[in-house]
């Protein structure tokens, strides 16, 4: 595995609903650990058990997916491996992207492991259930057989629509390395059979159990919607994005009043393991090139930096040049700096990104820095599919007055 930090190629919600596909240098191979417990799984009593079992498990994933993935690259800065993460050593040094940076140490990183581990496990007994019910196990067995096989469809899809956004290449059950097209071009294939089963239900829809979705088949368009944006097939993206109803939100979370710990919460808000990015000024970028373009990176990457944004009084919030738009109140952060890029004086504040200035653990230094507080507490939900992003992917694809009609939704 490539242990260099990598930077994302484009704007991400910070710590939030959705993630755009991962640039890389390097493969990472991986098969599928054997997993225990199957002789268990055997019996098709078992069959709710085995639902539940995944459902979860993509819950565990997507925790996790939040605060290493984005945690370590686009949205913070984790200084720490905090406790209850998964992340693994977290070391960093300031050879590995060009430094150098007062105060900080930045570089290499270990936390695949905890989140690709719990989806594919997720995505290994949603198959299971599927092959058991579709070639053993009947009605008569299971009642709720065609039921679950939607489930099983609808979280397969959803498992693969992560690894899709999110590795350079996968391999699934030891088989070949698969580029994230293939992998996102296999979510969508399991998401259409998932709207087939349901399609056949009674009533042509389900809710997923665990207060997750009021709607099995708006989760299903959301999360395809989703799959064929990354692929580039906007046209298929926003065909599916118009079946999501505005409100509309499928969770991550299995149990509602679940004391589970959200680890963006846990580890960043409440136990202060990480900052966010300010706008990217420090980045060296000699003979560095974006992998996604293969153009070499600028001076100041765009789309860099969370911290005291700005909308302007014509509703701008990114400049032409692709930098944030920020309030004059940047030139009062804490720290000392020379410049901060954005500064657009006539730009007033937004709450896009919330945070407030503390004392990060492992930061070093005795200056306050800007720490995330998106979510509330520990059993704060986490979204999959967002009406609010859903409602993006319609307007990139309209354009025009329908963009921005679009957009004055929200």
């Amino acid at each position: 595995m490539n242990r260099q930090l990598k930077r994302w190629a484009h704007l991400a919600a910070v710590l939030g609903f959705a993630f755009g596909a991962a640039a890389c240098d390097e493969l990472l191979e991986v098969d599928l650990p054997a997993q225990l417990g199957d002789d268990a799984l055997e019996d098709p009593t078992g069959a709710e058990a085995v639902v539940t079992t995944f459902i979860e498990h993509y819950d565990q994933a997507v925790d996790l997916m939040i605060w290493q993935l984005h945690g370590h690259e686009d949205g913070g800065e984790i200084y720490l491996a905090s406790p209850g993460t998964n992340a693994g050593d977290v070391t960093y040094g300031t050879e590995a992207l060009g430094g150098p940076r007062s105060g900080t140490q930045l570089g290499t990183s270990s936390g695949y492991e905890g989140w690709f581990q719990e989806l594919s496990t997720s995505m290994r007994f949603a198959r299971f259930l599927h092959e058991k019910l579709d070639k053993e196990w009947t009605v008569q067995l299971v009642p709720n057989r065609a039921r679950y096989m939607a489930l099983a469809s609808l979280y397969e899809g959803a498992a693969l629509t992560r690894l899709g956004e999110s590795m350079c290449e996968a391999a699934i059950s030891a088989g070949p390395l698969l580029a994230p097209s293939e992998l996102l071009n296999l979510a969508e294939t399991r998401l259409g059979r998932a709207l087939t089963e349901l399609a056949a239900l009674p009533g042509g829809d389900v809710a997923v159990p665990y207060g997750v979705a009021t709607s099995a088949k708006n989760m299903a368009y959301g999360l395809r919607a989703q799959a064929r944006w990354m692929k580039g097939d906007l046209t298929g993206a926003a065909s599916d994005a118009a079946q999501v109803p505005n409100n509309f939100t499928a969770w991550v979370t299995r149990d509602a009043n679940s004391a589970r710990n959200n680890k963006a919460f846990f580890a960043a808000t409440e136990n202060r393991y990480a900052e966010l990015y300010d706008v990217n000024s420090w980045w060296l970028p000699a003979n560095r090139t974006n992998p996604v373009t293969g153009q070499p990176w600028p001076a100041v990457i765009p789309f860099t930096g969370y911290v005291f944004l700005g909308i302007t009084p014509d509703g701008r919030a990114v400049r032409e040049d692709g930098l944030p738009v920020r309030t004059t109140y940047s030139q009062t952060w804490p720290t000392a700096r020379t410049s901060v890029p954005g500064i657009d004086p006539a730009a007033v504040s937004v709450t896009r990104v919330p945070f407030f200035f503390g004392q990060v653990q492992g930061a070093g230094g005795a200056s306050a820095r800007p720490i995330h507080r998106r979510y509330a507490a520990n059993d704060s939900d986490i979204p999959t599919v967002n009406w609010k992003e859903i409602i993006l992917i319609r307007a990139e694809a309209a354009g025009g007055q329908q963009a921005i009609d679009l957009v004055n939704v929200l």
